[in-house]
């Protein structure tokens, strides 16, 4: 399935949707700029803004500039960071033990929304949901930095995480008396 995802973004061109001609034009205007350049005169904290383009959450630029970095072309690269969204959700549907039909069918209204339109989203909730995955497997602090990096993707995430992480102590309690009366 995502290398499916990859084939087809990869194949697309501009018209594809507003938000993916940005995010193209973006990943071709990022190559031009150092890193060193990037977090400092570029930094405006929590955005990085380059000419041409405008501006977005430190963490995705940083993760487009290492994509870039080795990936010469725009859609290429948008085409990887979309797998690796995707991909991520897949792992983590399956590792709960989403039976294929619903893998498949949640994933195209999914790839839809987020991929295909808004990529930081994309991102930001695949780490959402595999920080919630590791908080299943008892890993709490593993799930904490998969969850509050997300917000460096996009940072509307933390509308999303502020109320979980307020609810952090009540989850990890629950999860404890949970395990003492098994």
């Amino acid at each position: 399935l995502t290398l499916c995802i990859f084939a087809r973004f990869a194949s697309a061109d501009e018209t594809l949707s507003f938000d993916y001609a940005a995010y193209i034009n973006f990943f071709t205007a990022l190559q031009d700029y150092p890193l060193q350049e990037l977090l400092t005169s570029k930094l405006n904290i929590p955005y990085i803004a380059i000419e041409g383009s405008v501006a977005f959450e430190a963490g995705f630029t940083l993760l487009a500039k290492f994509f870039t970095t080795f990936l010469s072309d725009a859609k290429i690269t948008y085409a990887a960071l979309a797998s690796l969204s995707a991909g991520v959700r897949i792992y983590v549907m399956r590792r709960l033990h989403a039976p294929w039909p619903w893998v498949l069918i949640i994933n195209i209204y999914a790839i839809t929304l987020f991929e295909a339109n808004a990529l930081r989203l994309g991102i930001a909730s695949s780490l959402i949901i595999f920080g919630l995955l590791k908080l299943t497997q008892n890993k709490s602090n593993q799930a904490l930095i998969l969850i509050c990096s997300s917000t460096l993707i996009h940072l509307q995430a933390a509308l999303f995480i502020t109320p979980l992480i307020a609810a952090w102590p009540f989850i990890n309690k629950i999860s404890k008396t949970r395990t003492k009366l098994a």
